[in-house]
């Protein structure tokens, strides 16, 4: 199959895709395909080691930072600074709601439908700081 270079072929997107999420699959998709690979094996490695170093992030020095990839990388932090705020602003509505105003778990999970692992996992993890706190009292 060949492909034409001056196209770009999106996959179906959901309606609900944020700005900051179509920004960065758009300046990530008119990156050229050798460039694509970079980032994708950048990630990759990341994700073997576990860590998301400094080092993994392309620098002057490490690859010819050109203004896609500069927009791209804009566009990713973008995301990832809102998915961030997102998450911080969930867990604190979750300790508030459970611990707080003590709702029970399963009341707040029939409420907020889609959001019971997330939910569990964060009581969980909230419920161990507190375990820990009050142990080193």
């Amino acid at each position: 199959m060949m492909k034409n270079k001056e196209y770009i072929q999106l996959p179906a997107l959901h309606r609900d895709i944020s700005e900051e999420e179509l920004l960065c699959i758009w300046e990530f998709a008119k990156l050229p395909d050798e460039a694509q690979e970079q980032m994708l094996d950048r990630v990759k490695e990341a994700l073997r080691e576990d860590v998301v170093q400094k080092d993994i992030v392309p620098d002057g020095d490490h690859v010819a930072m050109t203004d896609r990839i500069n927009r791209y990388m804009v566009a990713s932090r973008k995301m990832l600074k809102r998915a961030m705020i997102e998450t911080c602003q969930l867990a604190a509505f979750i300790y508030h709601e459970c611990f707080v105003l003590e709702i029970p778990v399963k009341e707040l999970k029939q409420e907020f439908p889609g959001y019971e692992d997330y939910i569990d996992v964060t009581v969980c993890y909230i419920q161990q700081l507190i375990d820990r706190s009050k142990g080193k009292h």
